[in-house]
């Protein structure tokens, strides 16, 4: 049913076939769609379910993603360019059993280079990040700071860590990095120059 205020205010709803809206301050009509239950080819089912995966992905991410995934594309957000880059690259298996791949999927993407065997260790309820450090101590990159984002299943949203240890150091402990009752914490490693804005590919400790 449609509904008007007046003739000149017009209205929203349904007349027949037709759909009434406004638009920019002008009244106009769309016609309604036949049938909702269209069926989808399975090149249009794989995207669909990529799309939610990635959407499910890096909605906990959002706001950090405007620090740590700036490409610089004109007309894009940092939110829009993670979407597109872990639509191509951070998804595994094939569809129907698509999955979020954290060994290449993203959420954070520049041009610092990781250092190398950089991988986490439990200790307790504390969390050891080592790396190799040999080459950054007289490297331009022994200033650039670990980050630490983790996102724990209990509570679904995600902690950012600013360690203030950096990467000549070679290692790092976060306690109470691991808590109680959350064994499905996920941690991700990020180093940030903040001085230059410049930030590195993130990689999964936890994967």
């Amino acid at each position: 049913m449609a509904r008007f205020n007046n003739i000149l205010d017009g209205g929203s709803g349904k007349a027949g076939p037709l759909v009434l809206y406004k638009w920019r301050g002008l009244n106009c009509f769309r016609a309604r769609p036949e049938s909702y239950r269209d069926k989808k080819s399975e090149a249009q089912l794989k995207q669909r379910q990529k799309m939610k995966l990635v959407h499910g992905f890096l909605r906990s991410f959002k706001e950090e993603l405007n620090t740590t995934f700036y490409e610089g594309d004109i007309g894009r957000t940092p939110y829009q360019a993670a979407i597109s880059y872990n639509l191509k690259y951070g998804i595994g298996g094939e569809y129907p059993d698509q999955y979020i791949d954290c060994k290449t999927a993203l959420i954070a993407k520049g041009e610092i280079p990781l250092p190398e065997n950089i991988v986490l260790e439990r200790n307790g309820d504390s969390g050891i990040i080592s790396w190799d450090a040999a080459g950054a101590v007289k490297d331009k990159r022994r200033n650039d700071e670990l980050f630490v984002f983790v996102l724990r299943n209990v509570n679904g949203y995600v902690e950012r860590i600013d360690t203030y240890v950096n990467r000549s150091s070679g290692i790092c402990v976060v306690d109470q990095l691991f808590l109680d009752g959350d064994e499905n914490v996920m941690v991700w490693a990020v180093f940030i120059n903040k001085k230059q804005r410049e930030v590195s590919n993130s990689v999964c400790l936890t994967c």
